[in-house]
């Protein structure tokens, strides 16, 4: 059985690939600076959603 903080972060790691392959169709001028605001917004959504997804996990393990 997977936990579930580990089907977050692959998630989080496919959303990533997923971003950055968008932003390479965009114009070089604009690119590094969109890719990096990006990656940052998506790290720390991830941090979120895997300290989310272990609390759940550690309420479910409680019962």
């Amino acid at each position: 059985m997977t936990r579930p903080d580990g089907v977050s972060s692959r998630a989080c790691v496919l959303r990533k690939a997923r971003v950055a392959r968008r932003t390479d169709t965009r114009h070089s001028s604009s690119r590094e600076l969109v890719r990096r605001s990006k990656m940052r917004n998506e790290d720390a959504g991830c941090e979120a959603h895997n300290y989310h997804n272990s609390t759940i996990s550690g309420t479910w393990r409680d019962l």
